[in-house]
């Protein structure tokens, strides 16, 4: 009996530290025009402050939800969908799993079952897709459809020191290990823009590695940084948020969110230096305005880059508008894009919802 009071005290005390930060984050300005970089404070704090009992941390298999033959579309891609006032915090984000055939049209994958979870993104390996939010991910069997409980992830340096991350976006490494690349969390803090008081300062997008035997649940930091990108200076990025990682025929693509534009940048080597793409001023992909919160992927049968972004402004419904390109070494002009999936889209969603934040992987690597 001591024991559950002292955890239900716990479990209050750290309510009440989300309550205070989620309070400051409602009367905080926007910094970027997506929700994400709205709520990114909070995802950090939700993501240093997990708490599960021990039966939801077992990694368990919901068989009794499976289906055989769900996933047909030889496309994947996760999105969080919201509706009003409650997309303003990021509890109240569902995570989806969607297919297709082209990379244009879009459905549900049948079985499926949407969880809470801000900002996903998915990598496939053997016959599991493990999806990732902030502090947390979940397998699903190709299969057989069964989809297990959201599990804590862990991410140390080299020293041991734990960390906690946002906006995980995760990509398989040559030998077969699953790689995050995030952006570093700050308790209290929207980590997507410079601390309080400071006009200018520099963002890090960072990469960790897959400890062996984890399943995708623990990871340790990469030594320096993937990028480093300098905001408030003229001319700079107003905000620097949720990388996308992604393969072409010359190494790695590496795309940036900067408020509703996307930034890129490339490396010959997975865990290298990435530096902006040849012939884009100041790393700039897609034009301020047209979207942000990206994902991309490149076409081998197309021979063309896919550029996702998800699309919102004051009053507007978000969606997710796609561009299809030859090359992504200009920037690609807002009339390029086009909407490819909304909440009308879906009878189970409906136009009121939002959809933001793609994530996109082939079903067959």
């Amino acid at each position: 009996m001591v024991g559950s009071n002292i955890k239900y005290i716990a479990l209050i005390a750290v309510v009440a530290v989300v309550a205070v930060i989620f309070a400051s984050v409602l009367h905080a300005p926007k910094t970027s025009g997506t929700t994400n970089a709205v709520t990114s404070t909070m995802q950090t704090t939700i993501a240093a402050t997990t708490i599960k009992s021990p039966s939801s941390t077992t990694s368990q298999t919901t068989t009794a939800q499976a289906r055989q033959g769900n996933i047909t579309g030889k496309y994947l891609m996760t999105f969080l969908a919201c509706t009003g006032s409650a997309c303003t915090n990021p509890q109240n984000h569902k995570t989806y799993l969607a297919q297709s055939d082209d990379g244009s049209n879009w459905t549900l994958v049948h079985g499926f079952r949407p969880y809470t979870g801000s900002v996903p993104d998915l990598v496939r390996r053997g016959g599991t897709l493990y999806i990732y939010n902030p502090g947390t991910v979940t397998a699903y069997n190709i299969s057989t459809g069964a989809e297990s409980s959201q599990q804590n992830v862990a991410l140390r340096y080299a020293n041991g020191t734990s960390t906690i991350f946002v906006d995980p976006s995760p990509i398989l490494s040559q030998n077969g290990s699953i790689v995050l690349f995030y952006l570093p969390g700050i308790i209290g803090q929207d980590p997507a823009s410079c601390p309080t008081g400071q006009s200018s300062c520099t963002k890090s997008i960072m990469s960790a590695t897959e400890v062996k035997g984890s399943n995708g649940t623990s990871f340790v930091a990469d030594s320096g940084a993937r990028v480093k990108i300098p905001l408030g200076a003229p001319g700079s990025s107003p905000t620097v948020s949720d990388p996308a990682i992604f393969q072409d025929p010359l190494g790695y693509v590496l795309y940036v969110s900067s408020g509703q534009s996307v930034l890129a940048y490339s490396s010959r080597q997975l865990q290298g230096n990435y530096t902006a793409i040849s012939g884009l001023q100041d790393a700039s992909l897609v034009q301020q305005g047209t979207g942000g919160v990206p994902s991309g992927y490149y076409s081998q049968e197309g021979q063309q880059y896919w550029t996702y972004v998800s699309y919102t402004s004051p009053g507007v419904t978000g969606v997710i508008k796609l561009a299809k390109t030859s090359s992504i070494d200009s920037q690609i002009p807002s009339s390029a894009f086009a909407t490819v999936v909304s909440g009308c889209d879906f009878p189970t969603l409906g136009c009121g919802y939002s959809v933001e934040s793609p994530g996109i992987y082939p079903k067959t690597p």
